[in-house]
């Protein structure tokens, strides 16, 4: 991954991302497409239309398809899969509406048509306050705990959590899954 253009983004403040979670996370796509000779990888960010594309599209030449979060979920399948055509996605990233059951419907919906990584964002917001409004964290342990019991669904799904805590204001922590 180009540290020099990652750097300006974050400068820039382009992803509205944490500088050391993102670049985490970053560097962990950058290995995963490397090690399964990917270019040009198929990129789709469920949530604020946009918001990493110059990141995805200048670090990994890729394929970048944002979403608006206020079209029906069902609707904004069926367009999705008529862009991807025969293509899979190698890079899905949750970061829309962060209500736990909007978060699983995305997932149940999109997690089949992506044959790499699967990413979370917002895993560790309001863990510790218990606000209905944000309740990622709950999903992503209901995932990890799904597939450390073998449920069939989770099988194929390695996780990692990254995440750095902070002293003040608001936990936000990206949850990683990687398809076998």
């Amino acid at each position: 991954m180009n540290l020099v253009l990652f750097k300006k983004f974050m400068k820039e403040d382009i992803s509205k991302q944490d500088s050391f979670e993102w670049y985490m996370f970053l560097e962990i796509c950058s290995i995963y497409l490397k090690q399964h000779k990917i270019k040009n990888p198929v990129v789709v960010e469920l949530g604020k239309k946009d918001s990493q594309k110059r990141t995805w599209e200048q670090l990994f030449g890729a394929h970048y398809t944002g979403d608006i979060m206020e079209t029906p979920a069902p609707l904004r399948q069926t367009i999705l899969k008529k862009e991807l055509g025969r293509k899979s996605i190698n890079i899905l990233f949750i970061n829309g509406n962060h209500h736990y059951e909007v978060v699983k419907e995305d997932f149940k919906m999109f997690a089949p048509l992506c044959n790499g990584i699967i990413a979370l964002h917002g895993i560790e917001t309001f863990r510790y306050k218990k606000r209905e409004v944000a309740e990622v964290w709950r999903f992503w342990d209901d995932l990890r705990l799904g597939r450390i019991r073998g449920a069939e669904e989770y099988r194929n799904y390695l996780t990692l959590s990254i995440h750095k805590r902070r002293p003040k204001g608001c936990q936000r922590g990206i949850g990683v899954m990687f398809k076998k």
